[in-house]
């Protein structure tokens, strides 16, 4: 047989409200008693009428009470079954934060019992403050009224479990707490911040391998195709001109092919950037038009451009972008195209707030695409047939660039395509008719080309290259000799440091990654030894051809940035524009 403690123990809720009824009657009749003969004071009562009436009253009382008691009693027994059976932790604390009660969620959470958490004090538990800080937060609490904060307890096994805790005041006297087990969370924000840093670190490295492998690509290709055109401008026999034009023509689809993975690189990085500069539509369309002629002639197709005559003179967006965009989808239509035509047509439409969207669409009469296969031809590595790469080469990223470039100027990109009818690819780029307050600032890029002068060819320069690879040497030594130029050879930069101070110079072709000192710290200290209001023209002329190599090159104090490879044309260029300028 149960004793009455126990009962009293486990029904404890009960026990108190029946106590508080009792009282409430008792002090219901006692009241009435009292009070029946001041407010009655004309009708004469006896002892026996009064207890009868003090009792009915009581009755009535009850009857009122007794149910929102119940409902009250109910809803607390509720609260305390949630309570003990809830996985997560609950305790209230006095204000020396000692323990007054406690579920068995928390005491399953800390490996103790009841009665042994209940001899212990919070300051047992914690693993991160001071019991003078605890008592600290507890006064904060109370005043403040509630708090919400992460926090380690320290379990019977040793091992730190991490808690969330919500404490709320209560009375001015108590802290009540909820506390949740957080350490899968916490576990598992470790391990994603740790594949996040693998993550990064390998993009890293993978960044790191494309920029290597663009450097050391680049050097021999500035070779190839630089020698190449040294011989075809030399007295050549027919097929010894066909032979090297072929060669020519190997390298520079190479160097298309590594362009192409170092731009879907840095796209994937999060690190391709387009500016907002100013420039006319009308000339950027029909230079890149230009320039693909002579494939579409050679494949005997005609390729025609129809530019909107609402084309504003100026806009502002990336005419570089915009470009290589147009570029690559006049390149794939005309590989894709055996006769016929491709046609670029354009559209210009306004928009509000300066704005402006330029439409674009590139038409052929090629090959066409299926329809189930036009969803994949934006994604990278991918293209409509496997056996595309076969007969056309190709990496499958000229689109997935595309795409990305599009989406970087706020535009969009679609087709329409037919078997056998050919396909129209249309994309759109947002422009502006002034520039925007948040538009980035471009990289610095080559300024124009200076005008020639009014007559006769610019001067002889006398030119100090510094340069460590044999072949770019003969190859830059033979170039600016042939137009005529004095040239002293640095094979590093420390040489290019010691040399430079010897004489004066009207330019100075720098390499970046040489032996012993490179052509960055070669410039600063060109630059810094250098005296007031003399500056000679440094170009950096690099394999490093990234945007962020052109940066630190321009930080470092070089003018210019021309990346290997590079042709006779563009080399003639640079140095013309240091001959007007010097």
């Amino acid at each position: 047989m149960r004793r009455w403690g126990d009962w009293i123990r486990d029904n404890n809720t009960r026990v108190t409200y029946l106590v508080t009824l009792g009282a409430l009657v008792f002090a219901g009749q006692l009241l009435v008693m009292l009070a029946l003969p001041l407010l009655l004071p004309a009708v004469p009562l006896t002892l026996v009428q009064t207890l009868v009436a003090a009792s009915l009253l009581s009755i009535l009382v009850v009857a009122l009470i007794l149910p929102m008691m119940l409902r009250l009693s109910q809803r607390a027994q509720n609260a305390e079954k949630a309570i003990d059976s809830t996985n997560d932790g609950y305790w209230v604390l006095d204000a020396d934060g000692a323990f007054v009660d406690v579920n068995p969620g928390y005491c399953r959470m800390m490996g103790y019992s009841r009665e042994q958490v209940m001899s212990m004090c919070i300051a047992d538990f914690e693993a991160v403050a001071t019991m003078e800080q605890i008592q600290t937060q507890i006064r904060r609490i109370t005043k403040k009224g509630h708090e919400r904060f992460e926090t380690r307890h320290r379990h019977s096994n040793g091992k730190w479990i991490d808690l969330e805790i919500t404490v709320t005041g209560a009375d001015q006297r108590y802290l009540v707490a909820f506390l949740r087990d957080i350490s899968e969370r916490k576990a598992a924000d470790l391990a994603l911040r740790e594949l996040t840093r693998m993550a990064e670190s390998a993009n890293q490295s993978k960044s790191d391998f494309l920029a290597n492998m663009s450097h050391e690509i680049r050097t021999p290709m500035n070779g190839v195709i630089g020698l190449t055109d040294l011989v075809l401008d030399s007295p050549l026999n027919p097929e010894q001109r066909e032979h090297l034009t072929m060669v020519k023509s190997s390298a520079e689809s190479l160097l298309v092919i590594l362009n192409d993975i170092l731009d879907f690189s840095k796209i994937e990085a999060g690190k391709m950037r387009v500016e907002s500069i100013p420039f006319t539509a009308a000339e950027v369309i029909t230079d890149a038009i230009k320039s693909m002629q002579a494939r579409a002639r050679g494949k005997g197709l005609e390729l025609a451009c129809h530019l909107d005559s609402a084309l504003p003179d100026v806009l502002w967006g990336d005419p570089g972008r915009l470009r290589q965009i147009l570029i690559n989808l006049c390149d794939n239509a005309i590989k894709f195209t055996s006769h016929g035509s491709v046609t670029v047509r354009s559209r210009i439409v306004a928009l509000a707030d300066d704005a402006f969207d330029l439409h674009l669409s590139v038409a052929d009469t090629g090959t066409g695409i299926p329809q189930e296969k036009q969803d994949r031809v934006f994604q990278a590595f991918a293209q409509a047939d496997s056996s595309t790469t076969r007969q056309f080469g190709g990496t499958g990223l000229g689109l997935a660039i595309c795409a990305k470039l599009v989406e970087l100027m706020g535009g969009r990109i679609w087709l329409s395509s037919e078997p056998g009818q050919g396909s129209t690819f249309y994309f759109t780029v947002r422009l502006r008719a002034t520039p925007s307050a948040s538009a980035a600032m471009p990289l610095a890029e080559a300024p124009a080309p200076a005008p020639a002068p009014a007559s006769g060819a610019p001067r002889a320069l006398h030119i100090l290259l510094v340069e460590d690879h044999p072949v770019n040497q003969k190859l830059a030594l033979s170039l600016l000799q042939k137009w005529d130029h004095r040239v002293v050879l640095a094979e590093n930069g420390q040489e290019a440091v010691d040399i430079f101070a010897q004489q004066h110079w009207d330019l100075v072709l720098m390499d970046v990654q040489m032996p012993v000192m490179g052509g960055i710290e070669a410039t600063r200290i060109i630059r810094q030894s250098e005296p007031a209001g003399q500056r000679t023209r440094i170009i950096a002329m690099t394999a490093n051809a990234m945007d962020s190599d052109r940066q630190a090159c321009l930080d470092a104090g070089m003018d210019e940035h021309l990346p290997k490879p590079f042709t006779a044309v563009k080399l003639r260029a640079v140095v013309e524009r240091a001959a007007i300028g010097a």
